[in-house]
Protein backbone atom coordinates (compact mmCIF):
# COMPACT_ATOMS: atom_id res chain seq x y z
CA UNK A 1 0.00 0.00 0.00
CA UNK A 2 2.43 2.13 0.83
CA UNK A 3 4.73 1.57 -2.07
CA UNK A 4 1.72 2.45 -4.34
CA UNK A 5 1.00 5.62 -2.88
CA UNK A 6 5.02 6.82 -3.22
CA UNK A 7 4.79 5.59 -7.00
CA UNK A 8 1.66 7.87 -7.36
CA UNK A 9 3.31 10.78 -5.56
CA UNK A 10 6.54 10.98 -8.05
CA UNK A 11 3.97 10.41 -10.76
CA UNK A 12 2.15 13.33 -10.13
CA UNK A 13 5.31 15.34 -9.58
CA UNK A 14 6.64 14.13 -13.67
CA UNK A 15 3.10 16.04 -14.60
CA UNK A 16 3.27 18.64 -13.05
CA UNK A 17 6.92 19.25 -14.37
CA UNK A 18 5.73 18.59 -17.78
CA UNK A 19 2.70 21.21 -17.04
CA UNK A 20 5.31 23.92 -16.30
CA UNK A 21 7.58 23.24 -18.51
CA UNK A 22 4.87 23.53 -21.48
CA UNK A 23 3.39 27.02 -19.52
CA UNK A 24 7.08 28.20 -19.37
CA UNK A 25 7.34 27.68 -23.26
CA UNK A 26 4.40 29.43 -23.80
CA UNK A 27 4.79 32.09 -21.82
CA UNK A 28 8.67 32.72 -22.99
CA UNK A 29 7.34 32.49 -26.58
CA UNK A 30 4.62 35.11 -25.51
CA UNK A 31 7.83 37.48 -24.27
CA UNK A 32 9.29 36.98 -27.05
CA UNK A 33 6.84 38.06 -29.55
CA UNK A 34 5.44 41.26 -27.11
CA UNK A 35 2.55 39.31 -25.38
CA UNK A 36 1.42 38.37 -28.96
CA UNK A 37 0.63 34.79 -30.89
CA UNK A 38 0.47 36.53 -33.91
CA UNK A 39 2.90 36.63 -37.08
CA UNK A 40 4.80 39.87 -37.15
CA UNK A 41 3.83 43.20 -38.14
CA UNK A 42 4.68 45.77 -40.52
CA UNK A 43 6.36 48.39 -38.48
CA UNK A 44 5.24 51.49 -40.77
CA UNK A 45 2.92 54.17 -39.42
CA UNK A 46 -0.06 53.02 -41.72
CA UNK A 47 0.13 49.47 -40.85
CA UNK A 48 -0.01 50.74 -36.77
CA UNK A 49 -3.12 53.11 -37.75
CA UNK A 50 -5.21 50.26 -39.48
CA UNK A 51 -4.08 47.66 -36.35
CA UNK A 52 -5.70 50.07 -34.03
CA UNK A 53 -8.36 51.56 -36.18
CA UNK A 54 -11.66 50.88 -34.97
CA UNK A 55 -14.82 51.03 -36.92
CA UNK A 56 -17.75 52.65 -34.93
CA UNK A 57 -20.37 50.59 -34.44
CA UNK A 58 -22.97 53.12 -33.91
CA UNK A 59 -24.03 54.60 -37.15
CA UNK A 60 -27.37 54.24 -36.39
CA UNK A 61 -27.17 57.36 -33.52
CA UNK A 62 -29.10 60.02 -34.04
CA UNK A 63 -27.22 62.45 -35.91
CA UNK A 64 -27.45 60.25 -38.67
CA UNK A 65 -30.76 61.19 -38.94
CA UNK A 66 -29.93 64.80 -40.16
CA UNK A 67 -29.24 64.64 -43.93
CA UNK A 68 -28.18 66.63 -46.43
CA UNK A 69 -29.21 67.26 -50.15
CA UNK A 70 -26.95 68.30 -52.79
CA UNK A 71 -26.83 68.99 -56.75
CA UNK A 72 -25.06 70.72 -58.99
CA UNK A 73 -27.98 73.62 -58.48
CA UNK A 74 -29.01 73.91 -55.40
CA UNK A 75 -28.30 72.62 -51.72
CA UNK A 76 -31.55 71.39 -49.33
CA UNK A 77 -31.79 69.30 -45.84
CA UNK A 78 -33.74 66.50 -44.94
CA UNK A 79 -33.97 63.70 -42.32
CA UNK A 80 -35.35 59.81 -41.81
CA UNK A 81 -37.88 59.46 -39.32
CA UNK A 82 -40.54 56.56 -39.32
CA UNK A 83 -43.88 57.19 -40.55
CA UNK A 84 -47.08 54.29 -40.57
CA UNK A 85 -43.98 52.19 -39.03
CA UNK A 86 -41.76 52.86 -42.43
CA UNK A 87 -38.42 54.25 -42.14
CA UNK A 88 -38.49 56.97 -44.94
CA UNK A 89 -36.59 59.92 -45.65
CA UNK A 90 -38.30 63.25 -45.75
CA UNK A 91 -37.83 66.74 -47.17
CA UNK A 92 -39.53 69.43 -49.14
CA UNK A 93 -40.64 69.00 -52.71
CA UNK A 94 -38.88 72.10 -53.78
CA UNK A 95 -36.08 70.65 -52.63
CA UNK A 96 -35.89 67.27 -54.13
CA UNK A 97 -38.14 68.05 -56.97
CA UNK A 98 -36.89 71.23 -58.69
CA UNK A 99 -33.34 70.23 -58.01
CA UNK A 100 -31.33 68.54 -60.99
CA UNK A 101 -29.84 65.03 -60.07
CA UNK A 102 -30.44 65.56 -56.46
CA UNK A 103 -28.25 63.46 -53.95
CA UNK A 104 -29.39 62.45 -50.23
CA UNK A 105 -26.21 62.16 -48.07
CA UNK A 106 -26.16 61.66 -44.14
CA UNK A 107 -23.09 63.71 -42.30
CA UNK A 108 -20.47 60.74 -42.37
CA UNK A 109 -20.75 61.16 -46.14
CA UNK A 110 -22.95 57.77 -46.66
CA UNK A 111 -25.24 58.38 -49.89
CA UNK A 112 -28.36 57.06 -49.62
CA UNK A 113 -30.16 55.57 -53.16
CA UNK A 114 -33.52 55.77 -53.18
CA UNK A 115 -35.75 53.55 -54.49
CA UNK A 116 -39.31 55.25 -54.35
CA UNK A 117 -40.68 59.00 -54.29
CA UNK A 118 -44.17 59.67 -52.88
CA UNK A 119 -45.10 63.70 -53.24
CA UNK A 120 -47.79 65.22 -51.36
CA UNK A 121 -50.77 66.64 -53.90
CA UNK A 122 -50.98 70.06 -50.81
CA UNK A 123 -48.44 70.75 -49.28
CA UNK A 124 -44.56 70.71 -49.69
CA UNK A 125 -43.33 67.42 -49.47
CA UNK A 126 -41.95 64.72 -50.43
CA UNK A 127 -41.95 60.95 -48.65
CA UNK A 128 -38.49 59.08 -50.08
CA UNK A 129 -37.90 54.96 -49.44
CA UNK A 130 -34.45 53.77 -49.66
CA UNK A 131 -32.39 51.06 -50.02
CA UNK A 132 -30.89 48.55 -47.31
CA UNK A 133 -33.00 50.43 -44.74
CA UNK A 134 -31.38 49.22 -40.99
CA UNK A 135 -34.98 48.05 -38.67
CA UNK A 136 -32.75 48.63 -35.89
CA UNK A 137 -31.07 52.27 -36.49
CA UNK A 138 -32.23 55.04 -34.18
CA UNK A 139 -34.51 57.72 -36.21
CA UNK A 140 -36.26 60.78 -35.37
CA UNK A 141 -40.02 60.16 -33.87
CA UNK A 142 -43.07 62.18 -35.21
CA UNK A 143 -45.09 64.13 -33.06
CA UNK A 144 -48.10 62.90 -32.54
CA UNK A 145 -50.43 65.77 -32.02
CA UNK A 146 -48.72 69.05 -32.81
CA UNK A 147 -52.18 70.70 -32.56
CA UNK A 148 -51.88 70.12 -28.84
CA UNK A 149 -48.30 71.77 -28.23
CA UNK A 150 -48.66 75.02 -26.40
CA UNK A 151 -47.47 77.97 -28.28
CA UNK A 152 -44.28 79.21 -27.08
CA UNK A 153 -42.90 75.92 -26.69
CA UNK A 154 -39.17 75.79 -27.52
CA UNK A 155 -38.48 74.47 -30.45
CA UNK A 156 -34.87 73.10 -32.73
CA UNK A 157 -34.49 73.29 -36.37
CA UNK A 158 -31.56 71.00 -37.44
CA UNK A 159 -30.41 71.84 -41.12
CA UNK A 160 -27.67 72.54 -44.03
CA UNK A 161 -27.84 76.45 -43.33
CA UNK A 162 -26.84 78.31 -46.26
CA UNK A 163 -25.79 75.23 -47.95
CA UNK A 164 -22.20 74.76 -46.51
CA UNK A 165 -23.02 70.92 -46.00
CA UNK A 166 -22.87 71.40 -42.24
CA UNK A 167 -25.38 70.52 -40.11
CA UNK A 168 -26.84 73.08 -37.76
CA UNK A 169 -28.44 74.16 -35.18
CA UNK A 170 -30.81 77.40 -34.96
CA UNK A 171 -32.96 77.68 -31.30
CA UNK A 172 -36.66 79.39 -31.41
CA UNK A 173 -40.56 79.20 -29.63
CA UNK A 174 -43.60 77.89 -31.42
CA UNK A 175 -44.94 81.01 -32.45
CA UNK A 176 -48.22 79.69 -34.51
CA UNK A 177 -49.92 76.69 -35.50
CA UNK A 178 -52.13 75.97 -39.05
CA UNK A 179 -53.96 73.29 -40.28
CA UNK A 180 -50.79 71.89 -42.20
CA UNK A 181 -47.66 74.59 -41.19
CA UNK A 182 -46.14 75.88 -38.09
CA UNK A 183 -44.62 79.14 -37.35
CA UNK A 184 -41.54 79.63 -35.96
CA UNK A 185 -38.70 82.52 -34.79
CA UNK A 186 -36.08 79.52 -35.07
CA UNK A 187 -33.66 81.49 -37.23
CA UNK A 188 -33.52 79.16 -40.27
CA UNK A 189 -32.36 80.13 -43.78
CA UNK A 190 -31.51 78.91 -47.32
CA UNK A 191 -30.19 75.41 -47.27
CA UNK A 192 -32.73 74.73 -44.24
CA UNK A 193 -35.31 73.51 -46.10
CA UNK A 194 -36.40 69.86 -45.81
CA UNK A 195 -35.13 70.34 -42.37
CA UNK A 196 -37.11 68.88 -39.23
CA UNK A 197 -37.68 70.97 -36.58
CA UNK A 198 -37.71 69.70 -32.99
CA UNK A 199 -39.51 69.89 -29.72
CA UNK A 200 -36.46 70.44 -27.56
CA UNK A 201 -37.63 68.73 -24.85
CA UNK A 202 -38.26 65.39 -26.08
CA UNK A 203 -36.69 65.68 -29.61
CA UNK A 204 -39.84 64.83 -31.56
CA UNK A 205 -40.29 65.98 -35.05
CA UNK A 206 -43.24 68.88 -35.75
CA UNK A 207 -42.66 70.06 -38.80
CA UNK A 208 -40.47 70.35 -41.99
CA UNK A 209 -38.76 73.92 -42.11
CA UNK A 210 -39.94 74.87 -46.00
CA UNK A 211 -39.76 79.07 -46.22
CA UNK A 212 -39.60 82.12 -44.90
CA UNK A 213 -41.16 85.35 -45.74
CA UNK A 214 -40.27 89.30 -45.43
CA UNK A 215 -42.84 91.67 -43.98
CA UNK A 216 -42.42 95.20 -45.00
CA UNK A 217 -44.09 97.22 -41.89
CA UNK A 218 -46.55 99.62 -42.45
CA UNK A 219 -49.84 100.97 -41.50
CA UNK A 220 -51.88 98.03 -41.47
CA UNK A 221 -49.33 96.57 -39.10
CA UNK A 222 -49.44 99.07 -36.52
CA UNK A 223 -49.74 97.64 -32.90
CA UNK A 224 -48.75 94.15 -33.96
CA UNK A 225 -45.26 92.59 -33.44
CA UNK A 226 -44.23 93.72 -37.07
CA UNK A 227 -45.09 97.26 -36.11
CA UNK A 228 -42.35 99.70 -37.56
CA UNK A 229 -41.74 101.22 -34.29
CA UNK A 230 -40.82 98.01 -32.91
CA UNK A 231 -39.07 96.22 -35.62
CA UNK A 232 -37.53 97.52 -38.68
CA UNK A 233 -37.53 94.30 -41.39
CA UNK A 234 -39.73 91.30 -40.53
CA UNK A 235 -39.35 87.34 -41.30
CA UNK A 236 -41.51 85.08 -40.71
CA UNK A 237 -40.44 81.31 -41.02
CA UNK A 238 -42.81 78.26 -41.41
CA UNK A 239 -42.71 74.97 -41.54
CA UNK A 240 -44.77 72.32 -42.65
CA UNK A 241 -46.93 69.56 -40.22
CA UNK A 242 -46.03 66.09 -40.74
CA UNK A 243 -48.09 64.79 -37.83
CA UNK A 244 -51.37 64.94 -39.82
CA UNK A 245 -50.33 63.99 -43.47
CA UNK A 246 -52.66 61.67 -45.04
CA UNK A 247 -52.24 58.61 -47.30
CA UNK A 248 -54.85 60.05 -49.63
CA UNK A 249 -52.67 62.90 -49.76
CA UNK A 250 -49.75 61.25 -51.38
CA UNK A 251 -49.09 60.22 -55.29
CA UNK A 252 -46.28 58.05 -56.19
CA UNK A 253 -43.68 59.75 -58.59
CA UNK A 254 -40.61 58.47 -60.69
CA UNK A 255 -38.32 60.90 -61.66
CA UNK A 256 -37.12 59.45 -64.95
CA UNK A 257 -40.95 61.05 -66.23
CA UNK A 258 -40.92 64.04 -64.34
CA UNK A 259 -37.59 65.57 -66.52
CA UNK A 260 -39.78 67.84 -69.33
CA UNK A 261 -42.09 68.96 -66.07
CA UNK A 262 -39.18 69.19 -63.63
CA UNK A 263 -37.34 71.90 -66.59
CA UNK A 264 -40.32 73.52 -67.42
CA UNK A 265 -40.65 74.77 -63.23
CA UNK A 266 -36.99 75.44 -63.65
CA UNK A 267 -37.04 77.93 -66.72
CA UNK A 268 -40.35 79.44 -65.16
CA UNK A 269 -38.32 79.76 -61.66
CA UNK A 270 -35.83 81.13 -63.53
CA UNK A 271 -37.71 83.67 -65.45
CA UNK A 272 -39.57 84.79 -62.18
CA UNK A 273 -36.46 85.59 -60.59
CA UNK A 274 -34.77 87.21 -63.65
CA UNK A 275 -38.23 89.74 -63.18
CA UNK A 276 -37.43 90.34 -59.53
CA UNK A 277 -33.78 91.47 -60.67
CA UNK A 278 -34.40 93.72 -62.84
CA UNK A 279 -37.36 95.68 -61.43
CA UNK A 280 -34.97 96.10 -58.22
CA UNK A 281 -34.05 99.45 -59.90
CA UNK A 282 -35.58 101.98 -62.47
CA UNK A 283 -35.45 101.02 -66.14
CA UNK A 284 -33.88 102.88 -69.32
CA UNK A 285 -35.72 102.62 -72.26
CA UNK A 286 -32.59 100.14 -73.39
CA UNK A 287 -32.62 98.39 -70.70
CA UNK A 288 -36.54 98.37 -71.05
CA UNK A 289 -36.01 96.94 -75.11
CA UNK A 290 -33.97 94.17 -73.60
CA UNK A 291 -36.08 92.86 -71.17
CA UNK A 292 -38.77 92.87 -73.77
CA UNK A 293 -36.56 90.98 -76.16
CA UNK A 294 -35.66 88.90 -72.87
CA UNK A 295 -39.63 88.43 -72.63
CA UNK A 296 -40.08 87.05 -75.76
CA UNK A 297 -36.89 84.68 -75.56
CA UNK A 298 -38.47 83.52 -72.15
CA UNK A 299 -42.21 83.48 -73.13
CA UNK A 300 -41.98 79.33 -74.90
CA UNK A 301 -41.75 78.09 -71.55
CA UNK A 302 -45.22 79.56 -70.65
CA UNK A 303 -46.81 77.12 -73.95
CA UNK A 304 -44.61 74.32 -72.44
CA UNK A 305 -45.94 74.53 -69.16
CA UNK A 306 -49.58 74.46 -71.40
CA UNK A 307 -48.70 71.29 -73.07
CA UNK A 308 -46.76 69.40 -70.44
CA UNK A 309 -48.47 66.36 -69.21
CA UNK A 310 -48.68 66.59 -65.06
CA UNK A 311 -47.73 64.19 -62.88
CA UNK A 312 -46.70 65.83 -59.62
CA UNK A 313 -49.50 67.91 -58.09
CA UNK A 314 -46.34 70.01 -56.43
CA UNK A 315 -44.67 70.63 -59.72
CA UNK A 316 -48.27 71.63 -61.79
CA UNK A 317 -49.23 74.16 -58.70
CA UNK A 318 -45.68 75.95 -58.74
CA UNK A 319 -45.69 76.47 -62.20
CA UNK A 320 -49.01 77.82 -62.11
CA UNK A 321 -48.17 80.25 -59.12
CA UNK A 322 -44.75 81.22 -61.43
CA UNK A 323 -47.51 81.54 -64.67
CA UNK A 324 -49.65 83.46 -63.23
CA UNK A 325 -46.80 86.11 -61.85
CA UNK A 326 -45.13 86.69 -64.67
CA UNK A 327 -48.63 87.34 -67.40
CA UNK A 328 -49.19 89.73 -64.55
CA UNK A 329 -45.73 91.68 -64.88
CA UNK A 330 -46.26 91.11 -68.79
CA UNK A 331 -49.91 92.93 -68.81
CA UNK A 332 -48.88 95.72 -66.63
CA UNK A 333 -46.02 96.50 -69.32
CA UNK A 334 -48.25 96.00 -72.01
CA UNK A 335 -46.46 92.58 -73.15
CA UNK A 336 -49.92 90.68 -73.19
CA UNK A 337 -48.86 89.46 -76.99
CA UNK A 338 -45.47 87.58 -75.47
CA UNK A 339 -47.92 84.65 -74.73
CA UNK A 340 -49.62 84.43 -77.94
CA UNK A 341 -46.55 84.83 -79.79
CA UNK A 342 -45.03 82.66 -78.40
CA UNK A 343 -46.89 80.24 -79.76
CA UNK A 344 -45.06 80.48 -83.25
CA UNK A 345 -41.92 78.93 -81.75
CA UNK A 346 -44.02 76.19 -80.93
CA UNK A 347 -45.88 75.88 -84.12
CA UNK A 348 -42.45 75.75 -85.89
CA UNK A 349 -40.77 72.88 -83.48
CA UNK A 350 -44.16 70.64 -83.58
CA UNK A 351 -43.63 70.86 -87.19
CA UNK A 352 -39.92 70.82 -87.76
CA UNK A 353 -39.68 67.40 -89.31
CA UNK A 354 -41.89 68.82 -92.07
CA UNK A 355 -39.21 71.51 -92.72
CA UNK A 356 -35.52 71.56 -94.78
CA UNK A 357 -32.72 74.00 -93.62
CA UNK A 358 -29.92 75.37 -95.76
CA UNK A 359 -27.55 78.05 -95.03
CA UNK A 360 -27.14 81.09 -97.63
CA UNK A 361 -25.10 83.76 -98.13
CA UNK A 362 -24.98 86.73 -100.51
CA UNK A 363 -22.82 86.48 -103.36
CA UNK A 364 -19.11 88.02 -103.02
CA UNK A 365 -18.99 92.04 -103.96
CA UNK A 366 -15.92 94.10 -104.50
CA UNK A 367 -15.58 96.03 -101.39
CA UNK A 368 -16.31 99.24 -102.20
CA UNK A 369 -13.47 101.15 -98.94
CA UNK A 370 -10.44 99.81 -100.08
CA UNK A 371 -12.00 99.45 -103.69
CA UNK A 372 -11.02 95.39 -103.68
CA UNK A 373 -7.42 96.04 -102.54
CA UNK A 374 -8.08 94.72 -99.56
CA UNK A 375 -5.72 97.29 -97.88
CA UNK A 376 -6.74 100.87 -97.19
CA UNK A 377 -4.50 103.76 -97.64
CA UNK A 378 -4.94 107.40 -95.57
CA UNK A 379 -2.28 110.35 -95.42
CA UNK A 380 -0.64 110.49 -91.97
CA UNK A 381 2.36 113.34 -91.25
CA UNK A 382 5.65 112.33 -92.10
CA UNK A 383 7.52 111.75 -89.17
CA UNK A 384 10.45 112.64 -90.97
CA UNK A 385 9.44 116.42 -92.20
CA UNK A 386 10.39 119.43 -90.90
CA UNK A 387 10.30 122.65 -93.09
CA UNK A 388 12.10 123.81 -95.79
CA UNK A 389 13.16 119.87 -96.25
CA UNK A 390 13.39 117.26 -99.00
CA UNK A 391 10.90 115.40 -96.88
CA UNK A 392 7.21 115.17 -98.01
CA UNK A 393 4.30 116.87 -95.26
CA UNK A 394 2.57 113.48 -95.86
CA UNK A 395 3.03 110.33 -96.52
CA UNK A 396 0.74 107.26 -97.24
CA UNK A 397 -0.04 104.34 -94.80
CA UNK A 398 -1.24 101.39 -96.03
CA UNK A 399 -3.75 98.97 -93.41
CA UNK A 400 -5.50 96.24 -93.96
CA UNK A 401 -9.42 97.32 -94.81
CA UNK A 402 -11.14 97.11 -91.74
CA UNK A 403 -14.68 96.59 -93.81
CA UNK A 404 -13.64 93.26 -95.72
CA UNK A 405 -10.64 92.24 -93.46
CA UNK A 406 -8.47 92.49 -96.04
CA UNK A 407 -9.92 90.28 -98.35
CA UNK A 408 -10.73 92.63 -100.91
CA UNK A 409 -14.26 91.59 -101.58
CA UNK A 410 -17.14 90.89 -98.86
CA UNK A 411 -20.60 89.00 -99.28
CA UNK A 412 -23.97 91.16 -100.32
CA UNK A 413 -25.85 89.96 -97.16
CA UNK A 414 -23.61 87.72 -94.19
CA UNK A 415 -24.44 84.05 -93.67
CA UNK A 416 -27.78 83.10 -92.45
CA UNK A 417 -29.79 80.32 -91.56
CA UNK A 418 -32.76 79.77 -93.87
CA UNK A 419 -35.65 77.36 -93.23
CA UNK A 420 -38.20 76.22 -96.33
CA UNK A 421 -41.68 75.86 -94.33
CA UNK A 422 -44.34 73.60 -96.55
CA UNK A 423 -47.83 75.53 -97.50
CA UNK A 424 -49.81 74.27 -94.24
CA UNK A 425 -47.56 75.63 -91.78
CA UNK A 426 -46.87 78.85 -93.50
CA UNK A 427 -51.10 79.13 -93.52
CA UNK A 428 -50.85 78.08 -89.65
CA UNK A 429 -48.08 80.66 -88.75
CA UNK A 430 -49.63 83.26 -90.99
CA UNK A 431 -53.41 82.79 -89.21
CA UNK A 432 -51.62 84.08 -85.89
CA UNK A 433 -50.17 86.94 -87.38
CA UNK A 434 -53.03 89.71 -86.58
CA UNK A 435 -52.78 92.56 -89.11
CA UNK A 436 -51.90 96.48 -87.19
CA UNK A 437 -54.74 98.38 -87.12
CA UNK A 438 -53.09 101.99 -87.96
CA UNK A 439 -50.85 102.67 -90.28
CA UNK A 440 -46.56 103.05 -90.08
CA UNK A 441 -45.28 104.45 -93.58
CA UNK A 442 -48.20 103.85 -95.29
CA UNK A 443 -48.03 99.84 -94.48
CA UNK A 444 -50.38 97.77 -92.67
CA UNK A 445 -47.91 95.65 -90.51
CA UNK A 446 -48.77 91.78 -89.92
CA UNK A 447 -50.77 92.18 -93.72
CA UNK A 448 -50.58 89.98 -96.58
CA UNK A 449 -47.10 90.36 -98.58
CA UNK A 450 -49.71 90.89 -101.95
CA UNK A 451 -51.67 93.18 -100.26
CA UNK A 452 -49.33 95.45 -98.89
CA UNK A 453 -47.06 95.18 -102.66
CA UNK A 454 -49.94 96.27 -104.13
CA UNK A 455 -50.95 99.52 -101.42
CA UNK A 456 -48.65 101.76 -103.02
CA UNK A 457 -47.66 101.45 -106.75
CA UNK A 458 -44.20 102.75 -106.14
CA UNK A 459 -42.95 99.21 -104.73
CA UNK A 460 -44.48 97.67 -107.75
CA UNK A 461 -41.35 98.26 -109.82
CA UNK A 462 -38.19 95.42 -109.66
CA UNK A 463 -36.38 95.76 -105.82
CA UNK A 464 -32.54 96.49 -105.69
CA UNK A 465 -32.38 93.19 -104.38
CA UNK A 466 -34.38 90.40 -102.36
CA UNK A 467 -32.44 88.76 -99.43
CA UNK A 468 -33.68 85.56 -98.02
CA UNK A 469 -34.29 85.61 -94.43
CA UNK A 470 -35.17 82.66 -92.03
CA UNK A 471 -38.63 82.06 -92.46
CA UNK A 472 -39.01 84.31 -95.83
CA UNK A 473 -37.76 87.72 -97.67
CA UNK A 474 -36.38 91.02 -97.30
CA UNK A 475 -36.82 93.24 -100.27
CA UNK A 476 -34.59 96.55 -100.71
CA UNK A 477 -36.14 99.42 -103.25
CA UNK A 478 -34.48 102.26 -104.03
CA UNK A 479 -35.98 105.64 -102.54
CA UNK A 480 -39.63 105.91 -100.46
CA UNK A 481 -42.93 106.58 -101.88
CA UNK A 482 -43.76 109.36 -99.92
CA UNK A 483 -39.95 110.69 -98.47
CA UNK A 484 -37.95 112.00 -101.56
CA UNK A 485 -34.52 112.49 -98.98
CA UNK A 486 -35.18 108.44 -97.96
CA UNK A 487 -32.15 106.47 -99.84
CA UNK A 488 -34.12 103.45 -99.76
CA UNK A 489 -37.07 101.19 -98.09
CA UNK A 490 -36.42 97.57 -96.49
CA UNK A 491 -39.43 95.40 -96.47
CA UNK A 492 -39.33 92.32 -94.19
CA UNK A 493 -41.88 89.26 -94.94
CA UNK A 494 -41.77 86.48 -93.03
CA UNK A 495 -44.86 83.69 -93.84
CA UNK A 496 -46.14 86.06 -96.44
CA UNK A 497 -46.89 88.47 -93.79
CA UNK A 498 -45.13 92.26 -93.68
CA UNK A 499 -43.43 91.68 -90.59
CA UNK A 500 -41.12 95.22 -90.81
CA UNK A 501 -40.72 98.62 -92.37
CA UNK A 502 -37.66 100.55 -92.48
CA UNK A 503 -36.38 103.58 -94.06
CA UNK A 504 -32.82 104.20 -94.48
CA UNK A 505 -32.51 108.36 -94.75
CA UNK A 506 -28.83 110.55 -94.60
CA UNK A 507 -28.40 111.62 -91.19
CA UNK A 508 -30.00 115.39 -90.36
CA UNK A 509 -29.46 117.95 -87.88
CA UNK A 510 -32.61 116.62 -86.33
CA UNK A 511 -32.40 114.21 -83.66
CA UNK A 512 -34.14 110.67 -83.84
CA UNK A 513 -37.03 111.93 -81.98
CA UNK A 514 -37.57 114.25 -85.35
CA UNK A 515 -36.87 111.71 -87.68
CA UNK A 516 -39.81 108.94 -86.16
CA UNK A 517 -42.05 112.12 -85.99
CA UNK A 518 -41.30 112.39 -89.91
CA UNK A 519 -43.01 109.09 -90.26
CA UNK A 520 -45.38 108.32 -87.33
CA UNK A 521 -47.86 110.70 -85.87
CA UNK A 522 -48.93 110.41 -82.32
CA UNK A 523 -48.68 107.31 -79.78
CA UNK A 524 -48.37 104.14 -80.23
CA UNK A 525 -51.81 102.53 -78.24
CA UNK A 526 -50.61 99.65 -75.54
CA UNK A 527 -53.05 97.42 -77.88
CA UNK A 528 -51.09 97.61 -81.19
CA UNK A 529 -49.10 94.81 -82.12
CA UNK A 530 -46.12 96.92 -83.53
CA UNK A 531 -43.19 98.66 -82.51
CA UNK A 532 -41.56 101.47 -84.16
CA UNK A 533 -37.91 103.13 -83.12
CA UNK A 534 -35.09 105.12 -84.93
CA UNK A 535 -30.75 103.78 -84.73
CA UNK A 536 -28.01 105.86 -86.45
CA UNK A 537 -26.31 104.38 -89.09
CA UNK A 538 -22.70 105.03 -88.40
CA UNK A 539 -20.93 101.29 -88.65
CA UNK A 540 -19.20 100.98 -92.58
CA UNK A 541 -19.73 97.12 -91.96
CA UNK A 542 -24.25 97.40 -91.65
CA UNK A 543 -24.13 99.81 -94.27
CA UNK A 544 -26.73 98.94 -96.87
CA UNK A 545 -25.29 98.15 -100.27
CA UNK A 546 -26.84 98.07 -103.74
CA UNK A 547 -26.64 95.31 -105.85
CA UNK A 548 -23.08 95.89 -107.02
CA UNK A 549 -21.96 96.11 -103.43
CA UNK A 550 -21.83 100.12 -102.98
CA UNK A 551 -22.90 101.81 -100.14
CA UNK A 552 -26.56 103.38 -100.89
CA UNK A 553 -25.53 106.30 -98.45
CA UNK A 554 -23.08 108.79 -99.59
CA UNK A 555 -19.38 109.71 -97.64
CA UNK A 556 -19.46 112.74 -96.12
CA UNK A 557 -16.25 114.18 -96.98
CA UNK A 558 -13.69 114.98 -93.71
CA UNK A 559 -12.54 118.20 -93.12
CA UNK A 560 -9.23 116.98 -91.70
CA UNK A 561 -7.46 115.37 -94.40
CA UNK A 562 -6.51 112.76 -92.33
CA UNK A 563 -9.18 111.49 -91.28
CA UNK A 564 -11.69 108.80 -92.89
CA UNK A 565 -14.84 109.40 -95.06
CA UNK A 566 -17.99 109.22 -92.92
CA UNK A 567 -21.45 107.77 -93.86
CA UNK A 568 -23.86 109.02 -91.61
CA UNK A 569 -27.63 108.01 -91.30
CA UNK A 570 -30.98 107.36 -89.56
CA UNK A 571 -32.80 103.89 -89.88
CA UNK A 572 -36.44 104.18 -88.97
CA UNK A 573 -38.02 100.91 -88.18
CA UNK A 574 -41.69 99.79 -87.30
CA UNK A 575 -41.78 96.03 -86.44
CA UNK A 576 -44.19 93.61 -85.91
CA UNK A 577 -43.94 92.14 -82.74
CA UNK A 578 -44.35 88.94 -84.59
CA UNK A 579 -41.10 89.80 -85.98
CA UNK A 580 -39.68 89.81 -82.43
CA UNK A 581 -40.95 86.50 -81.68
CA UNK A 582 -39.26 84.81 -84.27
CA UNK A 583 -36.12 86.47 -84.76
CA UNK A 584 -35.93 85.73 -80.36
CA UNK A 585 -35.86 81.69 -81.59
CA UNK A 586 -32.95 79.64 -81.14
CA UNK A 587 -32.72 78.74 -84.81
CA UNK A 588 -29.83 76.13 -84.48
CA UNK A 589 -32.00 74.36 -82.06
CA UNK A 590 -34.22 74.19 -84.42
CA UNK A 591 -32.52 73.40 -87.35
CA UNK A 592 -31.50 70.19 -86.09
CA UNK A 593 -35.10 68.89 -86.21
CA UNK A 594 -34.91 69.80 -89.89
CA UNK A 595 -34.04 67.87 -92.79
CA UNK A 596 -31.30 68.95 -94.53
CA UNK A 597 -29.22 69.48 -90.95
CA UNK A 598 -26.92 67.41 -91.91
CA UNK A 599 -24.99 69.35 -94.33
CA UNK A 600 -24.99 72.57 -92.28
Amino acid sequence: MERKLFMRFWAGLAALAVVGGICTALVGEDAKTGGKSEEKKDGSLLSKIRRNHQVDSSADRLNNSFLLVRSPDGRGSAFMTRLWDQPVIVTNAHVYLEMKEPEVVDINGKVYKIKEVLGSKSRDLVILSYEDPDPDAEMLSAAGDVGAIPLSTKVIAYGNSLGDDVIVTQTGKLLGIGPDKIETDAPFVGGNSGGPVLLQDGGEVIGVATYLRHIAPDSTTVGSRYDSSRVRKVVRRFATRIDNLQPDDLEPLKLNVLDREREVVRRSNDWVSHIQNVFQKELTLDEFREFSSDCFKRGRVLIDGETVEWHSSYLKNKFETNREMIVAVLKSFELDSVVELSRLGAILDRNAEKMSVARRTGYPVRCFFCMGSGKYSKKIVNPQYRPNSAYARYIMKYEACAVCDGNGKRPLWPERLCFTVPPDVKEEMGKRITAAGEEFCGFHLGGEKKEELDRHIFYRKEPLYVVPNSFGETMFFAGNHQDRAAVCTVLTFMFDRLLGVAVLVPQTAGGLEEGLERYHHGKISGASPISIRAARVEDRKALPLDRRGRPLLKPIRPVNIQDEPAYRGMLIMGYHNSLTALTSLDLPVLARRCKGHENL
